[in-house]
């Protein structure tokens, strides 16, 4: 009887999967800085009297915005506003719904998301960029809706260069976050208005407390022209919508079964060794004398 041996092989299969989102659904909110800094990055024309020039490129990239949203295919549930700060002044103004949103699917909507008035209170010299009272405001006047995404994106050229306003920024930043809000700080580092930059203010908005760099909480670009598609991938697809990589694992087992060659069979050949009688005739040869004295002896018998 033979045993059957098993050889087991098992191939373990690593790989990694992208899951698409299907839809965007959140609440997202501009925290937009309305310093004579920023309207000077963000206007095409310095003209500080008409209204419409004024930030017109910020209110077309966050307009860019929003129409990418209904230009994926996917199902859209999203809320947009806006506040906007400067010094002690700020506002607060929500600006699309989702059946506003739903027009703009159905191209019933191409202009007027961001209205002319929305960026007017800033502009003029010596308006300040006090980070803190845009979030401050944010605090008092926007509600955390569950189960959705609740994102707050801090657009910033400046910032307040104080070490008070800093730390009351850093807290009303905290308090947010404490509610449940996701707060993404975008600083612009135009060239011309560099030095105007308060990149510390900034990070400690994004809860960055060393002043090192955490692009999952903040990044700096070089204009406001740059603002929409920097949104698209940091704020709708990473965000709103984010890929998600799993890994998977697959283990497949492979089970060999062989038999085993049967040993050699060896044979013997034995030999009986048992004797065997041989017979044979034995021929006795005697001397001729021997034989003469038998003659004579015969003969005397015979005689008597």
């Amino acid at each position: 009887m033979y045993r059957l041996a098993s050889l087991v092989v098992a191939a373990i299969c690593v790989a990694q999967v992208t899951a698409q989102c299907n839809s965007y659904a959140g609440r997202v909110w501009f925290l937009l800085d309305e310093s004579e800094t920023a309207r000077t990055a963000s206007s095409s024309n310095l003209d500080v009297v008409t209204t419409s020039l004024r930030y017109d490129i910020l209110r077309s990239q966050i307009q860019q915005f929003a129409h990418g949203l209904t230009r994926t295919g996917r199902p859209v549930d999203v809320q947009l506003g806006i506040v906007s700060y400067q010094g002690s002044a700020r506002q607060t103004r929500p600006l699309t719904t989702p059946s506003t949103l739903q027009a703009l699917l159905n191209n019933q909507v191409t202009s007027g998301i961001i209205p002319d008035s929305i960026l007017t209170q800033g502009g003029v010299a010596a308006g300040g960029s006090w980070t803190y009272t845009g979030l401050q405001e944010a605090n008092n006047n926007i509600a955390f809706v569950p189960n959705y995404k609740n994102i707050i994106v801090v657009v910033s050229a400046q910032a307040s260069f104080s070490a008070n306003r800093r730390a009351l920024a850093q807290a009303a930043a905290n308090q947010l976050r404490v509610r449940g809000f996701d707060i993404y700080v975008v600083a612009v580092k135009d060239n011309a208005n560099v030095q105007y930059l308060d990149e510390q203010e900034l990070k400690l908005v994004a809860g960055i407390p060393n002043n090192g760099n955490n692009p999952n909480m903040y990044n700096r670009i070089e204009s406001y022209n740059q603002l929409a598609a920097h949104l698209n991938t940091e704020v709708r697809d990473k965000r709103l919508c984010p890929t998600v990589d799993t890994t998977t694992t697959t283990t497949t087992t492979t089970t060999t079964t062989t038999t085993p060659t049967p040993p050699a069979t060896t044979t013997t050949t034995t030999t009986n060794t048992t004797p065997r009688y041989i017979s044979s005739s034995v021929e006795i040869r005697y001397p001729p004398s021997v034989l003469y004295l038998f003659i004579y002896a015969f003969l005397i018998l015979l005689l008597h």
